[in-house]
């Protein structure tokens, strides 16, 4: 519903002409400047953010691409501009890059499925993922020492935001999220734990209590790959409050997921993939 009435909707604020049906990516945003924001305008912002997290958030354990990726790039971007950092605490950039590699999962998927994947092309579409997180997570760096593109030089250490930190963890999982898309639980590699141990260090040092809630989805990401000295870590988390909320009965599915995935990542020596793990929880769980 909200897919088919973004453009509508747009038009009827003055951001954008309605295109027609068969391309919604050839309309023109009216040039105009932005006045205060009608209480309509804050409702559909609001909305369009909340649908586009949870659907990404969805697309994760259902193995498809999330349903409004078509709007991404210019919902996050142009007209209303959703700010999903104002909703839910992280950058839309990294949020619309687990969003290519739910769907980066489903063509997987899909070329297996009719037999054939054409190897070079996954790799293409896997490092362009890659190559947009490493810019993000390295422009952050330099924006927490505060480093500009315009001035070379340190002139301060810039305050650490909660915001900050979602972020980080949530590119930090997507990383993780990408390379099991790709490659399945095979877990020594250099890059995978630079990037495990970074956000294991995130986790213990910066992450307070109250932004454990925050962070459900790359708690279970980063947990799937957890070594065994980490995954006590993992089982205290999700079996403690504020994050075992008995008002979110889902939450206390994550534990025994992990559990299970972790048992049969042991025992399968390498050879399980995201596919496999995403048939423990019979696609039904959301990380939130």
């Amino acid at each position: 519903m909200f897919y088919h009435s973004y453009w509508d909707q747009l038009a009827s604020f003055g951001f954008a002409e309605s295109p027609d049906t068969t391309s919604h990516h050839d309309t023109t945003l009216a040039q105009r400047e932005e006045g205060p924001l009608s209480e309509e305008q804050v409702i559909f912002r609001f909305l369009g953010g909340v649908l586009i997290w949870l659907d990404i958030l969805s697309s994760i354990t259902t193995g498809k691409s999330p349903r409004l990726q078509a709007l991404h790039s210019h919902a996050t971007t142009s007209g209303p501009h959703i700010n999903l950092e104002s909703i839910m605490g992280c950058k839309n950039w990294a949020m619309i890059q687990i969003g290519r590699v739910a769907a980066l999962q489903e063509y997987k998927t899909q070329a297996l499925q009719h037999g054939y994947l054409d190897t070079v092309d996954l790799k293409v579409r896997a490092d362009g993922i890659r190559q947009e997180l490493l810019r993000g997570l390295t422009e952050q760096s330099l924006s927490s020492l505060g480093i500009s593109h315009a001035d070379h030089t340190t002139s301060a250490i810039s305050v650490i935001t909660p915001q900050m930190l979602i972020t980080r963890l949530l590119a930090l999982a997507a990383s993780i999220y990408l390379h099991l898309v790709v490659h399945g639980f095979q877990l020594e590699t250099q890059e995978l734990n630079s990037t495990f141990t970074e956000a294991m260090m995130v986790l213990r040092t910066q992450i307070t209590p109250d932004l454990m809630l925050a962070i459900i989805c790359p708690l279970y990401i980063i947990g799937c790959v957890a070594k065994k000295e980490d995954q006590e870590f993992f089982r205290y988390v999700f079996s403690s409050a504020p994050v075992l909320d008995p008002s979110l009965e889902h939450r206390g599915k994550i534990l025994p997921l992990l559990e299970e995935i972790w048992r049969v990542r042991d025992t399968t020596m390498g050879q399980l993939t995201w596919q496999d793990s995403l048939r423990f929880s019979e696609h039904n769980i959301l990380l939130l």
